[in-house]
């Protein structure tokens, strides 16, 4: 407030200094002026003085100059007080010309507009005028402002002591010198003191209700993760007694490069059955759909389908054991799921991911890092010179093992094509299994093995290429051919070397 008096003070002293300076450039002028046109004034009043007095001349003689005085026109000095002194025109009575003395010199001026510079237009009356005018206007719409503020503070400090006095005492009554605005004012101001005491109350409740649903969801959230958890614990289980919490790095280390080893042959000989097995699930698949299928008939399908799946079966049980280990060891597995699994408790305590996407993500953690696996194969878990025996010896028997499910497939296909009377469902099995055969055929020769062809009453009995488990009569067929084929034979298709003789029935005569 000092500073804004401060303020006016000086702009006031300013605006009557620079007053001060226009009157007084002002005054300057208008003597120069006067004393301007004084010596003209006078000239020309001794003109019309002379005119006036002066007779006119005639043409008569110059009287001479009396030799006692002197002429005063010539070699005489002015005296003060002299017409000539003043610069009055003087007569000549010889000559009758008139002559002016030189003016007076004018008084000086104090202030120029060259003197002024920027500030040159103070010599302009109308414009320092205007100029002057604004300044005064601002200055009273100044104090009119200070004067304005000074009363709003007053009324703002008012206020604040009753509003002080509300927030202590409500119920306390406000001053009795006050306005009727300012009691207005107090009576909204308690009403809104009371208001905000309810929505305050009413906000703490709220505050509170939530503090017990978080608690209450905090809860549930460590129920639903401890389920999870416990459900988890079976596959953690079964991945710790597969090998992979008692298992030492150099242990973990030569199993995994025994499994490399024997990785592709077993993929190689899966891959050759693969079209066997994949018929033979499509024969009883639609053995199943028919309508009137024998159970036995569709389990003895369902047991060809389960033998030539185990080549594929196999392979993956060396491919998800491997797999497995390549995933670390299982203290390194388990380190890494408990550390995802706080992750995901924290994502659900600060409410960015719901129980149920907890829960879901919480079993694919589990998933990823302990896989399930069906169940374990007879020579998992054994020591390792164990286990390289066992996985060498199914690489090697592959084919006599694919030759022994041929030869079952045949005889199924034999008794179920060889019936006289067959229903239409055996006859469409028997179909299928006709073309399954020829199928194993092409997964036999992939072994470079090759079934040994008989035909039924036609091929002839050998000693040396087949064995002869039963000699029957059988007058519709000829004497000493085959009749039946118990088991059936192989050769390599190679060399023609016989690997499995036929089993095969004999018509006619004792073999000689």
């Amino acid at each position: 407030m000092i500073k804004r008096y401060l303020l006016i003070a000086g702009l006031l002293l300013i605006t009557l200094f620079a007053s001060a300076i226009l009157i007084q450039a002002v005054g300057g002028g208008s003597a120069t002026a006067a004393a301007s046109s004084t010596p003209a004034k006078a000239r020309a009043g001794a003109a019309a003085r002379s005119n006036s007095a002066t007779p006119t001349p005639r043409a008569t003689a110059t009287p001479k100059p009396s030799p006692s005085r002197p002429n005063p026109t010539v070699g005489a000095r002015p005296l003060p007080g002299d017409p000539a002194q003043t610069g009055a025109p003087e007569q000549v009575p010889n000559s009758g010309v008139v002559s002016e003395a030189t003016p007076l010199p004018s008084p000086p001026t104090y202030l120029t507009a060259d003197d002024l510079g920027l500030l040159g237009w103070f010599k302009d009356p109308l414009l320092f005028g205007l100029v002057a005018f604004l300044i005064l206007l601002a200055l009273v719409l100044h104090l009119l402002h200070v004067s304005r503020v000074g009363t709003l503070d007053r009324e703002i400090a008012q206020l604040t002591m009753i509003q002080r006095s509300l927030g202590s005492n409500p119920r306390a009554a406000t001053p009795q010198n006050n306005s009727p605005k300012l009691d207005k004012l107090a009576e909204q101001l308690n009403q809104q003191a009371q208001s905000l005491a309810q929505f305050s109350t009413r906000f703490d409740k709220i505050e509170n209700r939530f503090t017990v649903n978080d608690c209450q969801l905090r809860d549930a959230v460590h129920a639903v993760t401890l389920t999870a958890n416990w459900i988890g614990q079976a596959q953690l289980r079964q991945a710790f007694a597969a090998g992979g919490g008692n298992v030492s790095e150099s242990e973990r280390a030569a199993t995994m490069a025994l499994l490399e080893h024997y990785q592709e042959p077993l993929r190689l000989n899966a891959g050759r059955v693969a079209p066997v097995a994949q018929g033979l699930t499509e024969a009883v698949e639609r053995l199943e759909r028919r309508a009137n299928s024998s159970p036995e008939l569709i389990a003895r399908l369902q047991s060809l389908s389960e033998d030539i799946g185990r080549f594929g079966q196999w392979h993956k049980d060396v491919s998800d054991e491997l797999t497995s280990l390549q995933r670390g060891s299982f203290s390194q597995r388990n380190a890494g799921l408990q550390a995802d699994q706080e992750r995901l408790f924290d994502q659900v305590n600060s409410g960015s991911l719901s129980t149920v996407q907890m829960v879901k993500k919480s079993r694919a953690l589990l998933d990823h890092y302990f896989p399930e696996t069906p169940a374990k194969s007879s020579d998992h878990g054994q020591p390792l010179p164990e286990r390289e025996t066992s996985l060498k010896k199914r690489v090697a028997d592959a084919p006599h093992y694919l030759m022994n499910w041929y030869d079952t497939l045949f005889q199924l296909q034999s008794q179920i094509g060889g019936s006289a009377q067959r229903s239409a469902v055996e006859a469409e099995t028997a179909s299928d299994l006709s073309t399954i055969q020829q199928i194993a055929r092409d997964a036999l020769g992939k072994f470079d093995i090759q079934p040994e062809a008989i035909q039924i009453g036609q091929t002839s009995y050998d000693r040396r290429l087949h064995e002869a488990a039963l000699v029957r009569q059988a007058p519709q067929f000829p004497v000493n051919t085959v009749i039946e084929v118990h088991k059936c034979g192989f050769r390599k298709m190679s060399t023609g070397e016989v690997l499995r003789m036929p089993q095969v029935v004999v018509a006619g005569a004792a073999v000689t």
